[in-house]
């Protein structure tokens, strides 16, 4: 059985304890469950990850959900065997008629289920808490071997045909917005392409590399501190300066993925803030 998770791993679980809900609803055998990251598509309704809102926000929908697919596999073995769907109950993967014995497997009853209508959430029987089997319960995260070990994929990981890399620099002041700067020094670097102020964000500025190298941190947070400071001490401008870091191919003997990565060389362009009035 595969579960897609809607919501990404971002260190709390929740790419973990949300299928588990389902599962616990469904009577799902865990041990037989794949979890798989869902891409960003409509139809997985809001993806976003984070305000620490994913379990509050899912843990009803993802429950019904499951109780509503358990009822329509009961469903459908009653209507195999001609019997009444009450004398029918899902148990760890399969449904079980217990008078006679017999039982029928998720999988033999999928296609059947599949064709059938959809029940009202009012008319779907949610577990009692008495019987939560997975819920409130200690489980690993399911890619946490993956993550330790340097395997996991990170947005990060992914590259397309044609891929550049950009690195964002924003103001040290909230509210700010850039009134000049100098990219001369950073194009002077292999693989920069352009330096460009970005109009829609006012307290960002892009600066873009071949797919040969990937953009790292802007600022080293010691001249992000210093620049911050002589910003707010001028009161009108402040310099920050745009570190961009090109990272070498990685070794055999490093770690995979984006762990590989190690800077080359930096290059510094001065950029010249405007503090909005304080109030």
């Amino acid at each position: 059985m595969t579960i897609v998770a809607s919501r990404s791993e971002m260190g709390t679980g929740v790419k973990t304890d949300l299928p588990l809900v389902l599962a616990d609803e469904l009577e799902a055998d865990w041990n037989r469950v794949k979890v798989v990251q869902g891409q960003g598509d409509p139809k997985y309704g809001d993806q976003n990850t984070d305000g620490s809102r994913s379990t509050w926000q899912f843990f009803g929908p993802m429950r019904m959900a499951g109780a509503t697919a358990r009822q329509m596999l009961e469903t459908a073995a009653a209507q195999t065997w001609d019997i009444p769907a009450g004398d029918c109950q899902a148990q760890n993967g399969f449904v079980v008629h217990a008078s006679s014995g017999r039982k029928l497997a998720y999988g033999d009853l999928a296609k059947i289920a599949a064709m059938m209508p959809v029940p009202p959430s009012s008319q779907v029987r949610l577990k009692d808490r008495k019987d939560w089997r997975y819920i409130g319960k200690p489980h690993a995260i399911v890619d946490l071997k993956d993550i330790v070990r340097g395997r996991a994929t990170y947005g990060i990981d992914l590259t397309l045909p044609g891929m550049k890399y950009a690195s964002i620099e924003r103001c040290p002041v909230y509210g700010g917005k850039v009134k000049s700067f100098d990219p001369k020094d950073a194009l002077s670097v292999a693989g920069v392409e352009r330096v460009v102020e970005i109009p829609a964000t006012p307290d960002a500025l892009g600066v873009q590399a071949t797919g040969r190298h990937r953009g790292q941190s802007p600022t080293t947070p010691g001249r992000r501190s210093r620049a911050a400071s002589a910003s707010r001490s001028s009161g009108i401008t402040g310099q920050m300066p745009v570190t961009i870091a090109l990272p070498t191919a990685p070794s055999s003997k490093q770690r995979p993925r984006s762990r590989a990565r190690s800077c080359a060389t930096t290059a510094m362009s001065t950029v010249r803030w405007h503090q909005p009035p304080s109030a």
